[in-house]
């Protein structure tokens, strides 16, 4: 399982990033988007070591990624979720969501949101990380 969580949040995120950067880089105002986790962050009240420290990880890779590509006008940005209401199809939107977990998961279209927002804003500005929560999450 260990083996498995580092391969999906550090492993391949590398690999992906050394293979689509040579495009980014040819790009008008290239950005990159990280899906990290709240419980990545400092202080987070979750036991699961190996995942807490996969997702911690992601944002130094995040930090480390934004300052080797700045020179090429790319932003890298990492939003940090709390839990997700990700079962409920996107397709059932997100009050579904919302009443399925009574507002202690984040709706999906949530983060599709943040994502357009950060998608849309010029190549001047730089996100460096959103950190979201649910509401009544305790744990951040």
């Amino acid at each position: 399982k260990l083996t498995r969580i580092i391969q999906v949040n550090i492993t391949s995120t590398i690999t992906c990033i050394q293979s689509l950067l040579p495009n980014i880089r040819k790009s008008e105002a290239g950005k990159i988007i990280f899906i990290g986790s709240t419980a990545g962050l400092d202080h987070t009240n979750n036991s699961q070591v190996s995942f807490v420290a996969s997702k911690f990880g992601l944002r130094g890779i995040t930090n480390a990624l934004r300052e080797h590509v700045r020179q090429d006008q790319i932003a890298v940005t990492c939003i940090n979720p709390g839990e997700l209401a990700a079962e409920i199809p996107f397709e059932e939107g997100a009050e579904k969501a919302l009443s399925a977990y009574d507002s202690t998961r984040i709706p999906v279209q949530d983060i599709l949101s943040l994502v357009t927002c950060v998608i849309g804003l010029s190549k001047a500005a730089c996100v460096k990380e959103i950190n979201i929560p649910a509401m009544q999450d305790t744990n951040v």
